[in-house]
């Protein structure tokens, strides 16, 4: 009975240890739940900031295309002159 009661305790010390190390790995998976959570906030914050990046992008595009327009207005008034030039 006495090895028993000894082989008892001992068990009930290896399961306090194993509680202890559960205890553990939920404390650091509670870490890196938070972690996981503070990467879908930056990801969601890089996500806005391309979004209004593609604004931009748009905008300097339609930009671009009015200069292109107003170059080609230029060109013609050129042409036009060297066409009077050419006549005088």
């Amino acid at each position: 009975n006495g090895e028993v009661m000894a082989g008892i305790a001992d068990v009930r010390v290896c399961n306090a240890e194993v509680l202890s190390g559960n205890a553990e790995v939920r404390a650091c998976n509670g870490e890196v739940m938070a972690g996981i959570a503070d990467v879908r906030v930056r990801n969601a914050e890089v996500m806005a900031g391309n979004a209004e990046v593609r604004a931009c992008n748009a905008e300097v595009m339609a930009g671009i295309a009015e200069v292109r327009v107003c170059n080609a207005g230029v060109l013609s008034g050129i042409a036009d002159l060297r066409a009077r030039n050419a006549d005088v």
